[in-house]
Formats: structure tokens, sequence, C-alpha cells
């Protein structure tokens, strides 16, 4: 029981581990893909196989009708808001045009997304601990190619100010 145990946190801590390293650290080029400029209007950088914000990128609601997600409206992260971008990644192969509510479900986005990662982009892991966390399609500028944006709300309510680092 001891030995199952040890080895379920070994994976995990294996997965957690990938997931970090395929979205922190210092910034790559991907010659195949889109540049971070062309694909997020200058608001993010490479970093990683993903792309991290160069400033806030706060939201309010996200909604899905029949599974289909919409774009949520960028609210200025001064204000009171419910959802923060702290990644995003290129949208996987596969991942458009399926429900919004099964891309955590997606091993790659699980991994991009995960509490892990997200500690290691929060300006204070404590205070996010607890935040939930969803893949959303989201395009900037609006009509642009679209990525897939990890992000992350309190559990309760809302909140002022980037919780996520930047740049």
């Amino acid at each position: 029981m001891l030995v199952a145990a040890l080895a379920v946190l070994l994976v995990l801590g294996g997965v957690a581990g990938w997931g970090i390293s395929k979205i922190g650290g210092a910034p790559e080029t991907n010659a195949d893909g889109p540049s971070a400029t062309a694909v997020a209007g200058g608001l993010m950088r490479s970093c990683g196989t993903g792309f991290c914000p160069l400033e806030p990128l706060c939201w309010g609601g996200v909604t899905a009708i029949s599974g289909k997600a919409h774009p949520p409206s960028r609210i200025d992260c001064t204000q009171e808001h419910s959802w923060e971008t702290f990644v995003a990644l290129e949208v996987p192969e596969g991942a458009v045009g399926v429900r919004q509510d099964s891309l955590m479900g997606r091993e790659e986005i699980a991994n991009a997304c995960s509490a892990a990662v997200m500690a290691t982009r929060s300006e204070d892991p404590a205070a996010t601990r607890s935040w939930r966390r969803e893949a959303w399609p989201i395009a900037l500028p609006e009509g642009s190619i679209p990525l897939m944006h990890c992000i992350a709300a309190p559990a309760l309510g809302g909140t002022t100010g980037g919780a996520f680092q930047v740049g």
C-alpha cells in the first residue's frame, strides 16, 4: 500500500514538473508556429512552449452555451474582475470545435493549466492556491488567431489588481 502511494506521488510530481518545464523558463522561439506578437497583439511573449502575459490580462465572467466557449470581455485589472490569464498556449490540434467543458480533460491542456504551473506564475502562490482554473480560447487582438488561455479566478467572488507575474 505504501509503495503504491509513493508511486502515485512520483507520477504526479513528474507530471507537474513536466508541465512546469513546458511552460515556465526562458523565452523560446517557435519557428513553426506564430510569434507571440503576431498572435497576441504584443500582449504576450514566448515562454517555454507557451506564452506569458506582458501585462495583467483580466476578464469578466466566462460563458459557454451548449459547450461553445464565448470570448470574455477584457477588464482593466484595477477594476473588480473574475478571471486572469496566467499563461497561454497555441490551441492544440484537435481542440478546435470541441466542447469547452472538456478542454481541461485533455492532457496537454491540463498540464499547461495545472495548479503547479499557476503557482510558478503567481505573485503570491499561497493566495492563489485555492483559485479555480479553466482553459479558454481567447483571441488578442479580437479577430486574430486565438490562444488557449489558462485562466484562474478566486474560489468565491472577484478580485482587483493582477495576481500573476508579467513579463
